[in-house]
């Protein structure tokens, strides 16, 4: 499953700004990749760096974790 997640954020290389833009409640501005039952959030930090700052299963609450 690790692997499979991991290839699909492998797309962020080339596409920086896929997926959904996400505001938290704190205003952090983030991206969300849909796989399967999952949601990747995803936090561009420069032009050259993404950050993975986690993967949540659809039915959690992100506004809880994503302060």
């Amino acid at each position: 499953m690790v692997q499979s997640i991991y290839k699909h954020t492998q797309v962020l290389a080339q596409f920086p700004e896929i997926g959904h833009a996400y505001k938290s409640a704190s205003g952090r501005e983030t991206r969300i990749l849909l796989w399967g039952h999952y949601r990747i959030v995803c936090l561009r930090r420069t032009e050259d760096e993404i950050h993975i700052l986690g993967v949540f299963h659809g039915a959690m609450e992100l506004d809880q974790y994503l302060r």
